[in-house]
């Protein structure tokens, strides 16, 4: 009687074949939104970072964390905004610091919206090309209170209900004598757009100036 294992050669895993050269290096076409190096790469990938100001209140390249606590530490920076944390530094101006470009990439969503920050730099491949890496700095996910608005609204709709229904005279009918003014959107998507800009607003309000 046998055990039960499988018979036969082993399965290949899915996804990269015998022939093929690795997912990581097909990928390889210098748009940034692939890794250019093996797994095994311990570098080229942002962490969680820091924004910073300059003295004058301009914006600088963010900073890792621990950079950042190094600063507070020594009395270098101080802190300006929790959220999105940002520290501003006491000893350096723009003029003084090497400032790279920065994008700002914003995914809508109906439950929540992601905000991402990423920069660009060139990297060398092990075949002498030179690629455009797209590196993630910063990511926020804001959660919209879309759930909550329609059960508040819908709470309020049986409060006035029960407040116009209950021992009170006859009143006539007021449904077809109320209009919606142009561009009217409901609360709940109204919510979405409002606190989407206000957060994109604080984001950018760093990388500018505070």
């Amino acid at each position: 009687m046998g055990e039960g294992r499988p018979t036969g050669p082993a399965p290949r895993p899915v996804g990269d074949t015998p022939s093929a050269p690795p997912r990581w290096r097909r990928a390889e076409n210098g748009s940034g939104d692939a890794p250019t190096h093996p797994p095994e790469y311990a570098g080229g990938s942002g962490e969680g970072r820091v924004f910073v100001l300059s003295m004058d209140r301009l914006p600088l390249m963010p900073c890792h964390p621990a950079r950042a606590r190094e600063l507070l530490r020594k009395g270098r920076a101080v802190v300006i905004r929790q959220t999105p944390f940002a520290i501003r530094l006491k000893d350096r101006t723009r003029a003084e610091s090497t400032v790279d470009g920065l994008q700002l990439r914003i995914d809508p969503g109906s439950k929540g919206t992601g905000l991402a920050i990423t920069d660009e730099k060139k990297e060398s491949c092990a075949d002498g090309r030179v690629v455009t890496v797209r590196r993630g700095l910063f990511s926020m996910e804001l959660q919209h209170r879309g759930d909550q608005i329609h059960h508040a609204m819908g709470q309020r709709a049986g409060y006035r209900h029960r407040r116009r229904s209950a021992n009170c005279r006859y009143r006539a009918p007021r449904s077809n004598n109320r209009g919606m003014t142009r561009g009217w959107l409901p609360p709940a998507l109204r919510h979405r757009g409002r606190s989407r800009k206000h957060l994109q607003k604080a984001v950018e309000s760093v990388r500018r100036a505070s």
